[in-house]
């Protein structure tokens, strides 16, 4: 059978925004007096909900999060990324080859993913087959949304290649 319908992970597959979030999210620790380093970061939470990692944190350290935290946290995210998110190497000029249909599936929140990929100028190679952690119930390790991807475009699942780079993905 052909591969008619390619889904592809954002973070670590189409953006080059793993180190930038563990650098990131290594600062900000810093701001309750933990020590954990972008390396450590990456490998330990690489694939995973932002939410659902800073819960984690919070039981594992004993935070107490502001009320407001997931807000600023995205806020100054978004401004890093704006600044200096790149596409990874050779998919700007990779996708545009692609004859197949092209689907994003990600753990991310809907508007961080949109701000992702128009920052890196990716949003127009996927139309309206952006899927965000928002569409689903349960975020990846869970198939969800690679069942929404292939529901909304129709292709049987023999048809289609998912491209991910975390376990947690995979």
């Amino acid at each position: 059978m052909p591969i008619r319908h390619i889904i592809f992970d954002c973070d670590g597959v189409l953006v080059d925004s793993e180190i930038l979030t563990a650098e990131f999210e290594s600062e900000l620790l810093k701001r309750f007096g933990i020590e954990l380093s972008p390396t450590t970061i990456k490998e330990r939470f690489a694939g995973r909900t932002a939410r659902g990692q800073w819960l984690e944190l919070a039981v594992e350290y004993e935070l107490r999060l502001p009320e407001d935290f997931f807000q600023v946290r995205k806020r100054y995210a978004m401004e890093n990324f704006a600044r200096r998110l790149k596409p990874v190497s050779h998919v700007p000029e990779t996708l545009p080859r692609l004859t197949q249909m092209l689907s994003v599936a990600s753990n991310s929140e809907e508007d961080m993913l949109y701000h992702k990929l128009g920052v890196t100028g990716l949003t127009g190679f996927f139309g309206d087959r952006v899927l965000s952690v928002n569409h689903v119930a349960r975020p990846k390790p869970a198939p969800d949304l690679y069942c929404e991807a292939l529901a909304k475009v129709g292709i049987p699942r023999l048809e289609t290649l998912i491209v991910e780079d975390t376990p947690t993905g995979i």
